[in-house]
C-alpha cells in the first residue's frame, strides 16, 4: 500500500512540476473570473455567474491542463453525487444548479471523448496506410 502511495505521489509531483505554469495560468483565470463576478463587472452586458465560471473552468482544464474525457466524467460524477446529496438534504435550489453542472460537464466530457476518438481513428488510419505500403515489400522478401 505504501509503495502504491509513493509511486502515485512521484507521478503527481512529476506532473505538477511539468505543468506548473499552466496550473498558475488556470488558477489565475479562475480567480479573476471569481473577482469579476463578486464585483459585478460587465453585469448589464455580460453577467459573469457561477455557471459561466464552471464552464470556463472545465474548458480550460481540457485546454491548459490536458484533462481527458475520463477526468471530465469524474467531475460530472462528483457533481451528480453532490446534486443527489443536496436533494436528499432538501436544498432543492442548489440541487437543481448542481444538476445543471452535471449536464454541462457531461456534454463537455462527451465532446472531449469524441475528439479523442477522432484523433485515435486518424492515427490508426495513417498507421494502416503505412502498413499497406510496407506489406508488398515484406511479401517480396524470400526466406
Amino acid at each position: 500500500m505504501i509503495d502504491i502511495y509513493r509511486s502515485q505521489k512521484k507521478r503527481l509531483v512529476t506532473w505538477f512540476t511539468s505543468h506548473f505554469l499552466t496550473i498558475f495560468v488556470y488558477q489565475t483565470i479562475i480567480m479573476v473570473l471569481v473577482f469579476l463576478h463578486s464585483l459585478g463587472y460587465f453585469h448589464p452586458y455580460f453577467p459573469i455567474n457561477a455557471q459561466f465560471i464552471i464552464n470556463v473552468a472545465l474548458i480550460l482544464a481540457v485546454l491548459l491542463l490536458k484533462a481527458r474525457s475520463t477526468h471530465i466524467y469524474i467531475i460530472s460524477a462528483i457533481f451528480l453525487f453532490s446534486a443527489l446529496t443536496l436533494k436528499i438534504i432538501g436544498i432543492s435550489i442548489w440541487a437543481e444548479r448542481a444538476s445543471i453542472y452535471v449536464y454541462e460537464s457531461f456534454c463537455i466530457g462527451t465532446a472531449v471523448f469524441l475528439y479523442e476518438v477522432t484523433i485515435l481513428v486518424i492515427r490508426m488510419w495513417n498507421l494502416n496506410k503505412r502498413i499497406v505500403k510496407i506489406l508488398p515489400i515484406i511479401n517480396s522478401i524470400k526466406p
